[in-house]
């Protein structure tokens, strides 16, 4: 991957940004906020297409579907919001009654997965229950690019990985003494990158839960790790304001994107084919209420 350069700041006005997104195709980039909104934006002209309104809490995840359509929030209100996107109208509201920390589509865009303080849990889009994974203070979840595993990270320093078709735990992984924040999948699903609160970034194989590589990120707690698409670089954010692309193999550092002005909580790279060309690589956002574009 070529060098980033800042190329755009959104000023959100929603008192700080905790998550971000992109549309499949690039041309919309998404943020929820603590003023209990999300909203989504135009990449080509900056424009503020829709605000989305419903949640009485922060929205602390978001996640678009593959095929573009649907825009799914989740909040500390205990509420999975599903919007169509271009309309900005709601179509389902799942009630959970626990504060939800994330959510994810799965890769074919017919699940959704949330997380709280008791575990994940697996809805059909309608809104149908599925199934639950038992297990304590989730902090981020994440399914495998083939959707036959969720991986979930919490407050008890350890990553599992569950057979999403209801045949119970995968791997159950040993990352940390302290809570572990976020997990992302390798593109190849052949791995897990983890971050936690002590600023460590740890990969494992997804098949025998096995350490890869473990290195110290940054200085503060990690919010958000994530693989460009090709899976070459791995990309971590932190409490420290900052961005940092290392080499996913050797965790050698690549650079620093730095700019924000409080802690950077969210990013995520925009997939779209031919991405370089168009622009915009990275989203990140920021409790300084602002998304930066990269590219």
């Amino acid at each position: 991957m070529n060098q980033l350069n800042l190329q755009r700041v959104i000023p959100v006005g929603g008192q700080g940004v905790l998550t971000v997104g992109f549309s499949p195709d690039g041309g919309i980039v998404a943020a929820g906020s603590r003023d209990h909104l999300a909203r989504a934006w135009s990449t080509a002209t900056n424009d503020l297409l829709k605000t989305f309104t419903g949640h009485t809490e922060p929205v602390t995840a978001l996640a678009i579907t593959p095929d573009g359509a649907t825009l799914a929030t989740v909040s500390g209100d205990g509420n999975a919001i599903l919007w169509e996107l271009a309309s900005g109208t709601p179509q389902q509201r799942i009630s959970v009654g626990s504060p939800l920390t994330y959510d994810g589509i799965s890769p074919d865009g017919t699940q959704l997965a949330t997380s709280d303080a008791s575990g994940a849990r697996l809805w059909t889009l309608s809104g149908t229950s599925i199934r639950s994974f038992k297990t304590s203070n989730v902090n981020a979840i994440a399914f495998s690019p083939d959707g036959t595993l969720l991986a979930t990270v919490g407050d008890d320093g350890k990553a599992k990985l569950w057979r999403v078709d209801g045949g119970g735990a995968h791997q159950s992984i040993h990352v940390s003494s302290e809570p572990v924040n976020t997990v992302a999948f390798s593109p190849d699903g052949s791995a897990i990158a983890t971050g936690g609160a002590d600023g460590m970034v740890c990969r494992f194989t997804t098949k025998h839960g096995s350490l890869l590589s473990s290195y110290r990120a940054h200085d503060a707690a990690v919010t958000s790790v994530g693989y460009s698409h090709d899976g070459s670089v791995l990309a971590s954010s932190s409490e420290d304001q900052t961005i940092n692309l290392c080499d996913s193999a050797s965790g050698t550092l690549l650079q620093t994107l730095t700019g924000h002005r409080a802690s950077v909580t969210t990013f995520a790279f925009n997939s779209a084919p031919g991405v370089r060309a168009s622009g915009f690589v990275l989203a990140s956002g920021s409790l300084d209420d602002t998304v930066y574009l990269w590219g």
